[in-house]
């Protein structure tokens, strides 16, 4: 296969795959247009726990819209500091089918993100404080 030759033509260039065990970054896809932030992390706390949201190390929220045209899910990234919190995650929300009030079904799904990293804190700007200095 292409794989293969790949890795007979230059072994070093060969990216290593995580596994799925390492890691912690989720996302919550196909969730009702209409649902709001506040709305969906009370509903977290409800189904996986109180503390749920404590093991949460950085988060997303991005609410979807009903245009004229077409219907954009709302969606969430999470990244979870444990793997037990994920499993919970997956176990109530995954294929679940929400309606929201206009009637629009829509089944839940939640996987690992593609891109496993979460982004850091922001680096301060080292130009800040030097117009003085012109």
């Amino acid at each position: 296969s292409f794989c293969t030759l790949l890795e007979m033509a230059c072994p070093e260039k060969v990216r290593v795959v995580r596994s799925a065990e390492k890691r912690h970054k989720i996302i919550v896809r196909h969730l009702p247009w209409n649902l709001t932030e506040e709305k969906f992390y009370q509903v977290v706390k409800e189904h996986v726990g109180e503390d749920a949201l404590d093991r949460v190390s950085w988060r997303h929220y991005e609410r979807g819209k009903l245009t004229r045209m077409k219907l954009v899910p709302s969606f969430a990234i999470l990244v979870f500091e444990d793997e037990e919190s994920i499993k919970r995650i997956h176990e109530q929300f995954d294929g679940r089918s929400l309606t929201d009030s206009k009637g629009y079904n829509s089944k839940v799904t939640v996987e690992y993100a593609p891109n496993p990293h979460a982004p850091g804190p922001a680096e301060p700007d080292k130009r800040c404080g030097t117009i003085e200095d012109d």
